[in-house]
């Protein structure tokens, strides 16, 4: 059997560009790619790579991280070129969302850039928005359940500050120190596994499963089902007794 073919989806700088111009581009060895660029003598500086994501999926990953730069930030420097004008870290967190819908990616950042990595403001948030729709646009039947989706993240995410949103391959996740409940699109509704013994479940409407025993995406022994948002409510006040036991 052949051996499976890896690449690199890099983010290179260089100082002799004005600020904030970046290629993103991919090759099979970043850096003999790296010193090939710098070779051109009408550049009087060398590219620097800024960030890296190893993966055998390089190929999609590079025209995936072009589309979100150029459809989010609508930054292409020239069409027929791969350079982008935005920060360097903030290209680096559009690749980290990529991040969790390929299996084999490694992302490395320059050790240099270790401190200097972006945090979306809450201001940020809605310039990122897009980018946010884009990675949920990724999983099946997430576009049925759009509505529903947007109503209960607004109310999970209002629980307490700091809440996370992690975008697994198959289901997204809201964490605290740990994740609370992972939603599963589904083609009618939304399938919610809260993070916690079954046992230790207030559920007064009886209207949860005890999923201890069975295959499942997620994490925890919970699983409720809704289809509409007047059960919101509901699967709220689990998160909320999830998180409680985080506390």
């Amino acid at each position: 059997m052949a051996e499976t073919k890896v690449g690199y989806v890099y983010i290179m700088t260089n100082p002799s560009f004005k600020e904030n111009i970046i290629k993103v581009g991919m090759a099979t060895d970043p850096e003999k790619r790296r010193k090939e660029l710098s070779q051109n003598t009408s550049i009087p500086t060398e590219f620097e790579i800024y960030a890296l994501m190893k993966t055998a999926q390089y190929v999609e990953v590079e025209l995936a991280l072009h589309h979100i730069l150029e459809k989010v930030v609508h930054k292409r420097v020239n069409d027929k070129r791969e350079f982008f004008e935005l920060p360097p870290d903030e290209a680096y967190y559009l690749m980290k969302q990529l991040e969790p819908f390929i299996e084999d990616a490694e992302i490395t950042l320059a050790q240099e850039q270790k401190d200097k990595t972006f945090t979306p403001s809450s201001d940020a948030h809605k310039k990122y928005e897009k980018a946010e729709n884009m990675t949920l646009e990724s999983y099946k039947q997430y576009k049925e359940n759009k509505e529903l989706y947007a109503a209960l993240k607004t109310d999970l995410l209002a629980m307490q500050p700091g809440i996370e949103i992690v975008y697994n391959k198959l289901y997204v996740s809201f964490k605290a120190k740990t994740n609370i409940v992972d939603i599963i699109f589904q083609k009618k509704g939304l399938s919610i596994t809260v993070n916690m013994k079954y046992s230790e479940l207030d559920d007064p409407k009886h209207i949860a499963e005890d999923v201890s025993g069975k295959g499942k995406w997620g994490n925890g022994e919970v699983s409720v089902h809704i289809t509409n948002s007047e059960q919101i409510p509901d699967v709220v006040n689990f998160a909320r007794q999830a998180l409680a036991k985080q506390q």
